[in-house]
Order: C-alpha cells, then sequence, then structure tokens
C-alpha cells in the first residue's frame, strides 16, 4: 500500500473541502452579523465553522508535509482505500458544526447527521427535549413498543431556546440556527452526486489515478458500451458535466419553487432543491414536507425533481446535445414503468380508505419518495393498508437509475437479473443454446453479471444480518427492519417507531452505530469497504 500517495491525494482533498467550507462560513457570517438579531436569536454559529475550516486546513497541511517525496504511482488499491477514506474524513468534519455548537450534543447523534446527511440517507437524530411543566425539568419520552409490553425510553437531543425578544420558546427545528440548517442540507447535496466526482473535477493531478476513483465510487459493471457510454471520453470532464447537470436542476427547481409559492422563503427553496435534487430527504421544518400539503404544485414540483434526480444523468446530456435516440433507453423505459404501475397499485389500494384527491396526491408522492430513496414524507403512511406500506418497502430495493443520485439496487441490476434468470429457462431446455445477455446494446460480459449477482447476495446477507443486529439491541420487529432498508438504501423513509413524524433518537447507541455502518456500506455499495476487511487487501505487493 503506497500511504505517501494516499496521504498527498488525501491532503488535496481536504484543500478542496476546506474551500467549500467557506460558503456555509459565509451563510453563519451573514446569519451572525449582517442581519438584525431579532430576525435570528440564536447563538453564534460562526466559531463553529471557523473552527472546522480551520481544523480542515490543518488536517491537509499534516497530510501534505507527511507525503514528501510520493512516487506519484497510483493505482486500484489506493483509489479504494481513498475513496473509504475521503467519506470518512468528510463525515467527520461534518459532524463537528453539530458538536461545537451543541445543537447535537452527543458525539453519536452528531456522526449519526452527518453520515445521514452525506450518504443522502436522510434518517434524522433531531427530537425536542421534553420538560416537566412544573419543575422545568428534562425528562424522557416513553412509548410502548409494538405487540410488546415494553417499552423505549430516551431523551430529546435539542435544547429548547428562548427568544429574547418575545419571550417565545423555540423548540426542534424552529430551536436550531439557520447556518446549522444550511450546512445540514449543504453536506446532502454534496453527498448527492458523490464527492468524489468534485474531487476528481478540481484536482488536476488526479490524472494517474482518476479512472481508479471513478470505477470505485461509480457502477463499474455498467460503465462501458453503448448503454452507458461516458459523457467525455476523460474522466475529468465526465465528472465536470455532471456537476454543471446538478447545480442546473438545483438552481431550476430552487426558483420554482420560489415563484410558485409565495409562503416559500428563498433560503426553504434553496434548501429544500437540495434535498430534493440529491434524492436526500433531510427537511428543515417540524412539519417536513407535509407543512407544503395545501399548496399542490409545489408538491408537485418536488415531485418532478425526486424523479430528475433518480434518472441517470447520462440522459440530460444526450438531451442537452440533442441526441435523442439514445433517450430510447431500456432502463428508462423500466424505471418510469415501475413509476406507473407501484403509484398505481398504492393509490388503488389507498382510495379504498380515502377520496381519490387525497389518494392521488398522498399516494403518488411518497411512492415516488420511497422509489428515488428520497425519504420525504407528507402523511401518516404508518396507518395506511399494509399493501400500501409493503410495497413503499420494496420500491426502496428496487432504487432509481444508475448514474443517479438515488440508491437501491438501481434498475440495471435487476433488468440484468431477469435476463440472466430468463437465460437460464430458455438453456433448460435448450442446453446447447448460444445466446448473448445485453443491456441495451451492449454485451454483458461474465464478469460484470457475476457482480451483479454477488451484489444482490450481499444486500440481502446485509438486510438480514442489519434487521438481527437491531432486533438484539431490543428494537421491535417492524421497526427494524424498516431501519435496516431505510439505511441500506440510503432512504431516510421508514416505519413504526422511526416512521413519519418520528426520528432516530429513540435508538439505543449500538443501533446507531449499526445504522451508521449501514448507510456507508449502502452508499458505496459494500465492496468498497468490504474489501478492507480482507487480510490480502493490506498485503504488499
Amino acid at each position: 500500500m503506497r500511504y505517501k500517495e494516499i496521504a498527498k491525494l488525501l491532503s488535496f482533498y481536504l484543500y478542496c473541502l476546506s474551500a467549500i467550507l467557506l460558503i456555509p462560513l459565509c451563510v453563519s457570517i451573514y446569519y451572525d452579523f449582517i442581519i438584525e438579531k431579532h430576525m435570528h436569536p440564536y447563538p453564534s454559529s460562526f466559531e463553529a465553522f471557523a473552527f472546522t475550516f480551520g481544523f480542515t486546513i490543518i488536517l491537509a497541511l499534516v497530510f501534505h508535509f507527511t507525503s514528501r517525496g510520493t512516487s506519484k504511482r497510483f493505482h486500484r488499491k489506493e483509489a479504494l482505500f481513498l475513496v473509504v477514506l475521503v467519506w470518512i474524513f468528510s463525515t467527520i468534519i461534518g459532524a463537528l458544526p453539530f458538536i461545537i455548537t451543541k445543537t447535537l450534543e452527543n458525539p453519536i447523534d452528531a456522526y449519526f447527521e452527518s453520515v445521514s446527511g452525506f450518504t443522502t440517507t436522510g434518517s434524522s437524530v433531531i427530537l425536542p427535549k421534553k420538560y416537566d411543566v412544573q419543575t422545568g425539568e428534562e425528562i424522557p419520552y416513553v412509548v410502548r413498543k409494538a405487540q410488546s409490553d415494553e417499552f423505549y425510553v430516551y431523551y430529546g437531543t435539542i435544547n429548547q431556546v428562548t427568544n429574547l425578544f418575545t419571550n417565545e420558546d423555540m423548540r426542534g427545528f424552529a430551536a436550531i440556527a439557520k447556518p446549522i440548517l444550511f450546512w445540514r442540507s449543504f453536506i446532502q447535496w454534496l453527498g448527492g452526486i458523490g464527492i468524489i466526482f468534485l474531487f476528481i473535477t478540481i484536482l488536476p493531478t488526479l490524472n494517474i489515478g482518476g479512472k481508479f476513483l471513478y470505477e470505485a465510487e461509480s457502477h463499474p459493471e455498467f460503465s462501458e458500451g453503448s448503454y452507458q457510454e461516458n459523457l467525455r471520453p476523460r474522466i475529468k470532464q465526465t465528472a465536470s458535466y455532471l456537476w454543471k447537470i446538478y447545480v442546473g436542476l438545483t438552481l431550476v427547481e430552487t426558483l420554482l419553487l420560489y415563484f410558485t409559492n409565495t409562503k416559500i422563503t428563498f433560503f426553504e427553496a434553496v434548501l429544500t432543491s437540495f434535498s430534493t435534487v440529491s434524492t436526500g430527504g433531510f427537511s428543515i421544518t417540524e412539519s417536513g414536507i407535509g407543512g407544503y400539503n395545501s399548496h399542490p404544485i409545489t408538491l408537485w414540483i418536488i415531485i418532478l425533481f425526486m424523479i430528475c434526480g433518480a434518472i441517470n444523468f447520462g440522459m440530460y446530456f444526450h438531451l442537452i446535445t440533442g441526441k435523442f435516440k439514445k433517450l430510447l433507453n431500456v432502463e428508462l423505459a423500466l424505471f418510469f414503468m415501475f413509476i406507473v404501475v407501484t403509484v398505481g397499485l398504492v393509490v388503488w389500494k389507498l382510495s379504498s380508505k380515502h377520496d381519490f384527491a387525497y389518494s392521488f396526491m398522498q399516494g403518488s408522492f411518497q411512492t415516488i419518495s420511497a422509489l428515488t430513496c428520497t425519504g420525504f414524507s407528507t402523511a401518516n403512511y404508518d396507518i395506511w393498508p399494509f399493501p400500501c406500506q409493503a410495497i413503499m418497502l420494496v420500491v426502496m430495493y428496487i432504487g432509481g437509475m444508475t448514474g443517479s443520485t438515488s440508491g437501491g439496487i438501481k434498475t440495471a441490476r435487476h433488468i440484468t437479473l431477469f435476463r440472466a434468470f430468463k437465460q437460464k429457462m430458455y438453456l433448460l431446455f435448450k442446453p446447447d443454446m448460444i445466446k448473448v445477455l445485453k443491456l441495451g446494446d451492449s454485451p454483458i460480459d461474465p464478469k460484470s453479471l457475476n457482480n451483479v449477482f454477488i451484489f444482490f447476495w450481499v444486500l440481502v446477507i446485509a438486510s438480514v444480518l442489519g434487521t438481527l443486529l437491531m432486533i438484539f439491541d431490543g428494537i421491535d420487529l417492524e421497526t427494524a427492519i424498516g431501519l435496516t432498508s431505510c439505511t441500506i438504501n440510503n432512504v431516510g423513509l421508514t416505519f413504526r417507531m422511526a416512521g413519519p413524524g418520528n426520528t432516530c433518537a429513540f435508538l439505543p447507541v449500538f443501533s446507531k452505530i449499526v445504522a451508521i455502518v449501514w448507510m456507508f456500506l449502502g452508499r458505496l455499495e459494500f465492496f468498497a469497504i468490504l474489501i478492507l476487511l480482507t487480510p490480502s487487501f493490506w498485503k504488499t505487493r
């Protein structure tokens, strides 16, 4: 392992991240020093972002000076390790503002929130602290476990803040400073397209190892051929085009939200767009996206951009360049077929309990939120008919398209598995038949097919293991299944104790750690992390 080369590239990444930190730092300057205090009556967050910025710079300098005399030789093994390190350091740095401002006093809670943001999972531990009315002392939440005589006993995570100008007590999201809310959504936006892509775009020194980083971050089994051809021959140019499309989608959604709903502030429009295009799902108010239920246009805009975030970004490039024939794509067609079929089923079952207008609006929103792995909630789907909940659970695993910000298995893998199954059926009665498996116009080589089978097997094992670990930690079965499905698919939408209107604050420390690890596994699609556990990976060449 060439540790000096890794340290050198890691230092460059941290320099980039420190530059990005200037954005939330400027936001904190605006809210803490420029606008009038009665408009933002919160403790200052400037010091937290200044410290985080300084810490990142120092860390970059340490890695820079320890990497002198590097040979600039960089291969696949180093790329895999670097990808994992980038995500680990990013999430640690992402947790610092939460801890320093005491928004989340428990480091595990702060790290959970950071990992959930960067991996675009969207699960949260934000919960207002509860106080005794008479004594003013903090008291726990006590909630009965599903189908059990036992109880969850847990405490809130967000301190109450008193507005000294109005003497109003602010709780939950209302007690969180605007710069922290911005940072929380911003890290989700950074993680959406992949922080590695930003790394490749900015650093010219990655011309040596950029290809390996690209493959470690994306989906190499679908990276070649006419089906998923590169936007440009060079990896750096590809990443650059992806970021331009990503920024463009975010700007368009922000403007649409702001100008179609007079009750949405520009701040809310920006942060909602961050969470939508990244298919992340963080909300910035207690009521979440459900607060816009009285504005159907707003919900339909969010639905549109959840779908946009779950579409392969290469499709936008073909659309912009006028290559419309390339939009006739089997994965794109199947993705929209999944939307139509699953939304239709949920609306149909939901209309047996509610009027059609409610069923169509809420059924469409929640199903698409689950399928695109965004995780927004506008309704209490926990009380919906069980078939609706089952469909939502299933579509979390389906996910969006490859090359998108979405989580889940990805539509292309479902196509590959189906065609492999179909070929197997043919071979049972025509063993001498020679049939080439294709994805679009591109043949699927045996190595790629093997990767898909292994991915599916690991996903099943991880889903079962995660559920068992949480059950042994005292989590009820239905909640454990929902949480494992949520974290491993980076959805943020789950059921029962962590369902709509609730958070993950009730989780014991061990279950929070399990959720953190599973979010990483899902975001990096298992192999980049699991390879680090094999002894042969650490052996010298």
